[in-house]
């Protein structure tokens, strides 16, 4: 983290701006914690960045966990906006009626190393088939502004698929 800036969340506003059910815990990673061994977790806790809050909701989407757990990636290894094309992916399939599934991602776009950050991916977009386009193109800090999320997160019904909390490598 840069030494100039020190992030300090109000948890409060953060559940309220997200609408973080109250059965979901949040606390703060602490800076002297290895992120990629998940130091210092509990059990059934698991690390996002702020700024992914933006494209999820808790409990997860069974689509979004099964991402996760399909790709052997902890979600703080995952750019926010890879998680926005599969909020996107959720709503189109309401508001249209259609049935887009990880195949249907996976037909359209690849998971990237982001470049010159190790261990960090990206939904990249395969052949200008994009489902989504317009999303923001720097996310500054999303490593930075980390909480430590336990209790209630996860899809109920794939509590037997774990998401890694420690820094795994893509696989599909």
């Amino acid at each position: 983290m840069r030494g100039d800036y020190k992030w300090t969340p109000k948890l409060n506003l953060i559940r309220a701006e997200f609408n973080i059910p109250s059965d979901v815990t949040l606390r703060v990673w602490p800076d002297d914690h290895d992120i990629k061994s998940g130091e210092g977790l509990k059990e059934g806790e698991i690390i996002f960045s702020c700024k992914h809050f933006s494209a999820i909701r808790f409990p997860l989407h069974p689509l979004i966990h099964n991402f996760f757990y399909r790709l052997n990636l902890t979600p703080v290894q995952v750019h926010p906006n890879s998680l926005r094309i599969l909020s996107s992916a959720l709503v189109l399939n309401i508001i249209k009626g259609w049935d887009l599934n990880l195949s249907d991602i996976f037909n359209c776009y690849k998971v990237s190393a982001i470049k010159d950050e190790h261990g960090f991916f990206h939904l990249a977009s395969l052949h200008k088939r994009a489902i989504v386009c317009g999303n923001p193109t720097s996310e500054k800090r999303w490593k930075e502004q980390l909480l430590i999320v336990g209790g209630n997160w996860s899809a109920p019904e794939l509590h037997l698929q774990p998401i890694r909390t420690t820094f795994g490598r893509p696989g599909n």
